[in-house]
């Protein structure tokens, strides 16, 4: 998650997070008063980081809204004005924050990527083609690697085919230009967790950085407890909360690495086929929203629930829920999505790979489910979705 800044806020005795762009150090700030009611932020996040300090050495925290942060290690402060916001920033902490590696020989191209990445507050290194790309990959090791298609020396393709030899440990992330449907799918095919149109780039690319370094995380924690699990059937039924999707896919991507089964790129591509699916459940399933030609962010998401929460007329539909059955045995992991409404099926989505589907999220949702998967079966009547991946030994 992005670093900000806390908000203490007086009537309700408790912190909320700030994003900035300020630099990635830990800070509790408390609110100036502001007739300005748009200053004050009722979003309540749970905020994860690596500190790197002289008492906690890379180790992981987690702040829960409410807490005071580290009292006995928070000494010397500088204190500072952020948007009406009086900071008090503990110089002795510095925060690991995520590092991504960009890929593109556009100029303008990447001063947008950086952009957005930098106001997420992740640390972004540069490359202007595939092959400079894997020198750096060889050099040091990003999070997260994020690359455009067409490039000179070595294209996005090619790219993500020598990072699952070299590196594979490093998912990647394909940004690609209308017309190329074909070259995503083969990107997917080959490796890519996911892509992102330019078209789409501000609505997507935070969202889905921010989801494919959180499971990456989750896998490479759960590493130390492969075969520790023995237990191979799990059932889980969500809500309508949407902020509760990926922290439930990372579950489910700890619980396939504790029992060491597929490999940490087939896991991480799982996880984000099984959040779009999660995703489309509720939004577009159960609350009967229907397919916009503008993919939704998280955020507009979330805003989205608690506008059907208020609503009399459609309040009844967010208490529907989402099941997620999952079974593995030694030949494969199947994964059964359920949801109880009436919405758009995915199995109305333009074919994987076609302009259309550039136009239709459904259709990248398809092709994410397709590419990594074995096999995907829509129940046309209930609409519950199947999906199989194979275990190879």
């Amino acid at each position: 998650m992005a670093p900000g800044f806390f908000n203490k806020n007086p009537k309700l005795g408790c912190f909320s997070l700030i994003r900035c762009v300020s630099k990635p150090i830990l800070a509790v700030a408390e609110h100036v008063k502001s007739s300005d009611p748009n200053r004050q932020s009722s979003k309540v996040l749970t905020l994860s980081l690596r500190l790197e300090s002289q008492f906690s050495v890379g180790t992981k925290h987690e702040c829960r809204c409410g807490s005071f942060i580290f009292p006995h290690v928070l000494r010397h402060w500088d204190v500072r004005y952020h948007q009406g916001f009086r900071v008090l920033c503990p110089l002795e902490l510095r925060i690991a924050m995520p590092s991504i590696l960009v890929v593109d020989d556009s100029a303008t191209q990447i001063a947008l990527i950086n952009k957005v990445l930098l106001l997420e507050g992740y640390t972004v290194s540069t490359a202007s083609d595939g092959v400079e790309a894997l020198q750096r990959l060889r050099e040091s090791t990003p999070d997260l690697v994020v690359t455009d298609m067409q490039m000179p020396e070595m294209n996005g393709v090619e790219l993500i085919r020598q990072m699952r030899n070299q590196c594979p440990l490093v998912p990647a992330v394909l940004i690609t230009a209308f017309g190329n449907e074909d070259l995503a799918a083969e990107a997917l095919g080959v490796g890519a967790a996911n892509y992102i149109s330019k078209e789409h780039l501000g609505i997507l690319l935070p969202d889905i950085v921010d989801r494919i370094v959180t499971f990456a995380e989750a896998n490479a924690q759960s590493l130390d407890l492969k075969g520790a699990l023995t237990r191979t059937s799990f059932e889980f039924m969500i809500d309508c909360s949407v902020e509760r999707i990926t922290p439930l896919v990372s579950l489910l991507v700890r619980l396939l690495a504790s029992m060491n089964v597929l490999h940490t790129g087939d896991r991480i591509r799982i996880a984000e086929a099984l959040n779009y699916v999660i995703f489309h459940s509720i939004i577009h399933g159960n609350l009967e929203v229907p397919v916009p030609s503008v993919p939704l962010a998280v955020e507009e998401a979330i805003a989205l629930v608690e506008e059907r929460q208020r609503d009399l007329s459609t309040a009844s539909l967010t208490d529907r829920f989402v099941r997620l059955q999952l079974d593995v045995t030694d030949r494969e992991a199947r994964f059964v999505v359920s949801h109880q409404g009436a919405g758009p099926s995915i199995c109305h989505a333009p074919l994987p790979g076609t302009p259309e589907s550039f136009s239709d999220e459904r259709g990248r949702g398809m092709l994410l489910m397709t590419s990594v998967m074995n096999e995907v079966f829509i129940h046309p009547v209930t609409n519950e979705m199947t999906l199989v991946k194979y275990i190879s030994k």
